[in-house]
C-alpha cells in the first residue's frame, strides 16, 4: 500500500468511522512525514479518487444526464 493510500485512508476514512478527527500533524507523525506532505499526498489521493469515481460513474449511467444528476448527489456540490 502506497504512502499516499495510507494517509488518505488514515485521515478520510478511518477517522470518520472511529470518531476522532485527527490533525494534519497527528497523521504526519504517525507516518514520519511533515504536514505538508499529509496536505500534499490528501489532495493527490482525493484528485486520484474523485476521477476514479467519476470514471466508474460515467460507464454505468445511461446517458448523460443521469450522470451528472447522479456525480451531484454523491459529490454534493456538483461536478467542478
Amino acid at each position: 500500500m502506497t504512502r499516499l493510500f495510507q494517509v488518505f485512508q488514515r485521515y478520510d476514512l478511518d477517522a470518520p468511522t472511529a470518531g476522532v478527527a485527527p490533525t494534519y500533524p497527528d497523521v504526519a507523525k504517525a507516518f514520519g512525514v511533515s504536514a505538508t506532505d499529509v496536505t500534499n499526498y490528501l489532495s493527490a489521493a482525493r484528485k486520484t479518487f474523485r476521477r476514479l469515481l467519476l470514471d466508474r460513474l460515467r460507464s454505468i449511467c445511461g446517458d448523460t444526464a443521469e450522470f451528472e444528476s447522479e456525480a451531484r448527489h454523491l459529490l454534493r456540490g456538483g461536478l467542478r
